[in-house]
């Protein structure tokens, strides 16, 4: 704790040290290709006048207006060019961030900025607490952008400190998220990718846990995988198909860096440490805890371990928050 009070928001920097943004009066394609290109999942908007701190916007957010904007569309295979007829339809092509990023003090897109100087202990407190939130915009006292910290950061930042977890580095999985039956939501390999994304926004979670005929975990999809789309909007037709082909395009094509080729995923037994620098290395959201016969039965979000850091060490398993699995989160 001593040492989340002593090291300060803005000292937790991108390594590129860039940050992509948005204008409130942006099109929304425009976004939506900038966001694809740089890799990235959302984005701070900011007042045009000004240039003063305004909110985010995901890709998420703007995958689900298109999705009901064009409707369910019958796919014709690779021949599709999803762009070409977004430039072809007049309504959407004058669509703004503003008509469709959710609104700023909502509870999907909470209001939390940490003003430079602020301890690490506001970002873990804010994170870990908050349903919704996963980045917090750094500005400087007249609310002008500076910095964004996300809960991949923060999580980083406990993988080079691993040493200043205690005892809690040797905690299990098992006693900080529920594990069984029945915690994971799942869906089949072979139901499409847009079903999938679909069951995202119904459910307002984060992800899926992709699973064969016998229930064995064999992926995971989440919001992030909308970038296999690609910029130019060639690939949109990828949604169509069955989850485990569209995550293979995805494997076969990405750097290890940006995302794992294998699977990922722990024992119930797998202790603290282990998941935090499972989901620091691998870069990714969550892991998924699986049994001796390798199905789904439970899943470990970065929000879950910023709890747990919080937690007290005297504090009970029926007194822990609830995982990611069951609560109403976008990611």
């Amino acid at each position: 704790m001593s040492a989340l009070l002593r090291t300060k928001v803005e000292s937790l920097r991108p390594k590129e040290n860039k940050i992509f943004f948005a204008n409130r009066d942006d099109k929304i394609v425009d976004v939506w290709k900038g966001l694809i290109q740089h890799g990235f999942i959302s984005a701070p908007v900011l007042q045009k006048t000004g240039q003063k701190w305004y909110g985010f916007i995901s890709i998420e957010d703007i995958m689900h207006y298109m999705v009901q904007h064009f409707g369910d569309l019958t796919i014709s295979g690779e021949s599709f060019d999803f762009f070409k007829a977004m430039d072809q339809d007049k309504q959407l092509q004058q669509k703004t961030v503003k008509d469709v990023m959710t609104y700023p003090l909502s509870r999907k897109n909470p209001f939390h900025p940490a003003t430079q100087g602020y301890s690490l202990m506001f970002a873990f407190e804010m994170m870990a607490r908050e349903k919704c939130l996963h980045r917090i915009p750094i500005v400087d006292e007249d609310r002008n952008l500076k910095n964004v910290l996300t809960q991949s950061h923060l999580v980083e930042w406990l993988n080079n400190n691993s040493k200043l977890l205690g005892s809690k580095r040797t905690k299990p999985i098992s006693q900080i998220v529920p594990c069984g039956s029945g915690k994971v939501k799942t869906i089949n390999e072979k139901q499409t990718a847009i079903t999938a994304f679909q069951e995202l926004v119904r459910n307002h979670i984060s992800a899926l846990a992709v699973v064969n005929d016998e229930g064995k975990l064999t992926g995971a999809l989440s919001a992030t995988d909308l970038k296999a789309i690609t910029s130019d909007g060639s690939m949109f037709w990828r949604l169509w198909q069955q989850c485990h082909n569209f995550l293979n395009h995805i494997k076969k094509e990405t750097n290890e860096k940006t995302r794992p080729r294998r699977l990922v995923m722990v024992k119930a037994d797998s202790t603290l440490e282990e998941v935090i620098r499972q989901l620091s290395e691998h870069k990714i959201h969550r892991v998924f805890v699986v049994d001796q016969n390798h199905s789904p039965i439970g899943v470990c979000s970065l929000r879950d371990v910023l709890r747990e850091i919080i937690t007290p060490p005297d504090q009970t398993k029926e007194q822990t928050f609830p995982s990611q699995s069951n609560q109403t989160t976008t990611q």
